[in-house]
């Protein structure tokens, strides 16, 4: 399946060159036609038709060749991507933010007439009606690559909604077009290292633990028997009931012993 959606795809990226390749092919052939007929044509009114016709059909070559160079351009590889699209409010108060709402509802309805999905993802309204900040996904055939020249900031100078004096104001609206990230996979060796490290990092505290149990108790035995419980019982709260266990049984030993 994904095998046909890749040979989809790259039939749908060769099929406007080829229409085009055939275009300029028809077109030429057609020049060709009009100057031998300029060249062997007897009749001056015949030849004066060829001429026009000959300069009209040149245009139309010189303008297919140069679109046919544009086209065979290596292309961008994010082109095909769907985009996120952010719009912020800048310079300009509640006039930006209607400039931004504004910006919005074009960049929308020109994504529903070329049938683009528009998912909103994030909206910031202000108190005018509005958009502060706004974040949306489009997804369709080659959004990126008919939307990836709007970045940047985008001003407008106008007298405002919000203006009761007539003033003009000049408001500015960041946009920014950003592709999806492509997931990024990490070669074994990585992963095996992270896997060691964190093993590592795991078994750390527990062999810390214990040493720090063992040297508590070595100091703890030359303590009076009472003492050392009341301690080890505590101390076994933090360190868990292997402390406790070990220092009871210690205490029991010292009383054994008559200590």
């Amino acid at each position: 399946m994904e095998r046909f959606r890749s040979t989809s795809r790259s039939y749908a990226e060769l099929e406007p060159i080829i229409t085009k390749y055939r275009e300029q092919q028809k077109v030429a052939a057609d020049l060709a036609g009009a100057r031998e007929l300029l060249t062997s044509s007897d009749d001056a009114e015949m030849r004066g038709l060829a001429a026009d016709e000959v300069k009209e059909l040149e245009q139309q070559v010189s303008r297919i060749e140069a679109e046919l160079h544009v086209m065979l351009l290596p292309s961008d590889p994010n082109d095909e991507k769907n985009i996120i699209l952010e719009i912020r409010a800048g310079a300009g108060g509640d006039e930006a933010s209607l400039f931004a709402s504004e910006l919005f509802r074009m960049y929308t309805r020109f994504a529903e007439r070329q049938r683009w999905k528009v998912k909103t993802t994030d909206l910031s309204e202000s108190g005018v009606g509005g958009v502060k900040e706004v974040i949306a996904v489009i997804e369709g055939d080659g959004v990126y690559n008919r939307l990836k020249f709007e970045s940047g900031v985008h001003r407008v100078q106008r007298v405002p909604e919000t203006e009761a004096q007539g003033r003009i104001h000049t408001s500015a609206v960041t946009v920014a077009v950003l592709a999806p990230a492509a997931k990024l996979t990490l070669p074994q060796s990585v992963n095996a290292a992270n896997a060691t490290a964190a093993k590592a990092n795991r078994e750390k505290p527990r062999g810390d633990a214990s040493a720090n149990r063992f040297i508590l108790l070595f100091i703890f035995s030359t303590l009076q028997p009472w003492y050392f419980f009341s301690v080890s019982v505590g101390f076994g709260a933090f360190y868990g009931p292997t402390f406790s266990a070990i220092g009871a049984f210690q205490v029991f030993i010292f009383f054994r012993s008559g200590w």
